[in-house]
């Protein structure tokens, strides 16, 4: 089956015909095919050849050869979740995969345990190597862009008593001094800087 009907497809399907006990034609009614959507494949066949297949009647299963990623999102962050957004998928042995969310479902899950309910978010794989291995990955998602911030290691957050947290800068012959911020995204051990007397290129003490 190549979508293009030629003498070769008349005469092909005329042998079928033949081979099942019907008349030769070359056409076929609607009770004789089955018409499988671009994009799918034949997973399961549940009828034999030559039976008719009525309305409604289960004739085969389809299924596609994409790839996909299923992931748990708490409900609190589904909303920055978009279907068409990329993603990355991490595999076990540290290949990251291209991907994009194909669908995010309508109902939350309930765990038996009491923790966070969760929602289903389907991620399709752009071009998966044929090697791939089933089980758990890393979905890799941004959900929000910060252009222009300066940040400093957490590690480098003194808590204050009073409240609040400074960063100890060394100047330029050695010293030190405690300087208030005011704290805004974290992310994978950074932390931006939304106030305070610290500049890009400053030098920042970190516990040894």
């Amino acid at each position: 089956v190549d979508d293009e009907v030629d003498s070769a497809t008349v005469a092909a399907v005329s042998r079928w015909q033949g081979s099942i006990g019907l008349p030769g034609s070359g056409e076929l009614g609607i009770p004789y095919y089955v018409v499988v959507p671009a994009g799918f494949e034949v997973v399961a066949v549940m009828s034999t050849a030559g039976d008719p297949i009525g309305f409604g009647a289960l004739a085969m299963s389809l299924g596609t050869s994409t790839t996909s990623v299923s992931a748990d999102i708490v409900v609190d962050e589904i909303d920055d979740i978009e279907v068409g957004a990329a993603v990355e998928v991490v595999l076990a042995d540290g290949r990251i995969l291209a991907a994009s969310v194909r669908s995010i479902s309508d109902v939350a899950d309930q765990p038996t345990d009491g923790s966070v309910p969760t929602v289903v978010v389907d991620i399709a794989v752009d071009d998966a190597p044929d090697d791939i291995i089933v089980g758990p990955v890393t979905v890799q998602l941004e959900t929000s862009r910060i252009s222009d911030a300066t940040v400093v290691p957490t590690r480098a957050l003194v808590s204050l008593g009073e409240g609040g947290f400074a960063v100890e800068v060394r100047t330029a012959d050695g010293a030190t001094r405690l300087v208030g911020v005011e704290l805004g995204a974290f992310d994978d051990g950074l932390v931006e800087v939304l106030t305070g007397d610290i500049a890009p290129g400053d030098t920042v003490v970190v516990p040894a």
